[in-house]
């Protein structure tokens, strides 16, 4: 099974047994980018889809980035294009919610 595939579905679950059968949680994609910044761009999206159909605010779904986070993923890694996880969701500060959110989340689950 593939991992970003998983992150990509929200399959927390799965994740979860990939990770516990010892699969990288910063492992990369072509693009340099982590399972961590995917779960964060798959988050936001599916807020902005709900809210693009829906017309309401929605709170996204963090389950799997807190999971990752949990595991060890790293916020500061930066894929080919210098950016990291963390700096993806800065980057969608017009929704403030989801940045502080993901920034609460690290600070709760990051193992230092």
């Amino acid at each position: 099974m593939d991992v970003f595939k998983l992150v990509e579905k929200e399959e927390k679950e799965l994740v979860e047994q990939l990770l516990k059968s010892g699969v990288d949680v910063n492992s990369r994609d072509s693009s340099g980018s982590t399972p961590l910044h995917w779960a964060i761009d798959i988050a936001f999206e599916n807020v902005l889809y709900i809210y693009d159909i829906e017309k309401k605010i929605v709170q996204p779904n963090t389950e799997v980035i807190e999971l990752l986070i949990k595991y060890g993923a790293d916020p500061f890694l930066k894929n080919n294009e210098g950016e990291s996880s963390l700096d993806w969701a800065k980057e969608r500060q017009s929704n403030e919610f989801f940045l502080e959110q993901i920034l609460k989340i690290i600070s709760e689950n990051r193992k230092d």
